[in-house]
């Protein structure tokens, strides 16, 4: 395996999964799906900290509340059949993988060091706005 598909291997799994659940809603113009999937491409082609915190922020919000609503369903179990069990086993490993992926998200976005071109814009900015708060005069 490639080193950048086990860096960028939160945004390809979310990305399956989003692509997963466009073809099961089967509606083409989807605009969930469509938002996730450009924005899930944009990270795997730049790494910007700020949608990638964000993104996996929500992904973790969104998982937990997953989570609530499986132990909703678990709760309405009476009888364990093939079909009750199938529910318990691939949900609760979908749940425990995305909660994974989206914590392994915020990790690596949250660790990402930010490129030095950025980084001289970033200074370029600071010594801008320090020069004119130093020539404003708080106090005529």
């Amino acid at each position: 395996m490639s080193k950048f598909f086990k860096y960028k291997i939160s945004e390809f799994y979310f990305l399956i999964i989003t692509l997963l659940y466009w073809m099961d809603v089967s509606i083409i113009l989807n605009p969930i799906a469509i938002f996730s999937s450009v924005l899930l491409l944009y990270l795997v082609l730049k790494q910007y900290k700020v949608i990638g915190l964000i993104y996996g922020g929500i992904l973790l919000l969104l998982t937990i509340y997953l989570f609530f609503a499986f132990l909703s369903d678990f709760h309405k179990i009476i009888e364990f059949n093939l079909k009750n069990k199938n529910f318990i086993i691939y949900g609760s490993s979908l749940l425990i993988v995305n909660f994974i992926m989206s914590l392994f998200m915020i990790y690596k976005y949250s660790n990402l060091n930010l490129n030095e071109e950025h980084n001289k814009v970033a200074l370029k900015y600071n010594k801008v706005h320090f020069y004119i708060i130093s020539k404003t005069n708080l106090y005529s």
